[in-house]
């Protein structure tokens, strides 16, 4: 298969992970903002906020006990996640389509064969009926066939 001016697939992966860089070495200053936001959307042991904030001090211009104290502070010791009730769609859907506009989706962001964009569309649909009475996911089970 050839992608981007005639190189392979695995030509231009080889490529992007040669010019890979650490997440840190991306940062800047200006992404302080950001960086303090997210610090109050993960859950994080002690240890791990440390480690983090060790890293990020430098490369975002701010002192790491200063970078801890905010990190701390912003820190949601809940971790609750809540997730908006939805109402059914007023027709009727068809499975087929839906899994069918699933996988062009997942086809559009993620890089897979045709075996994993449809497994990632399965995972995405049954996470919805995890909680349904109409499918027992406990015992839903998937094989790979082989020879």
């Amino acid at each position: 298969m050839e992608v981007n001016g005639g190189r392979s697939a695995p030509d231009v992966l080889r490529e992007l992970i040669a010019q890979a860089q650490p997440f840190v070495a991306s940062l800047k200053k200006s992404d302080l903002e950001s960086v303090e936001s997210e610090f109050g959307k993960v859950a994080l042991s002690a240890a791990q906020r440390d480690q983090l904030c060790s890293q990020l001090g430098k490369p975002l211009g701010v002192r790491t006990t200063t970078l801890r104290a905010m990190a701390a502070e912003k820190q949601d010791l809940s971790h609750s996640i809540s997730f908006p009730e939805f109402e059914p769609w007023p027709e009727e859907v068809s499975g087929d389509t839906l899994i069918q506009t699933m996988m062009y989706l997942i086809r559009n962001h993620i890089v897979l064969g045709d075996y994993g964009v449809f497994a990632a569309a399965l995972w995405s649909l049954l996470c919805w009926f995890v909680d349904s009475e109409k499918i027992d996911t406990n015992s839903l089970s998937l094989y790979q066939l082989t020879r």
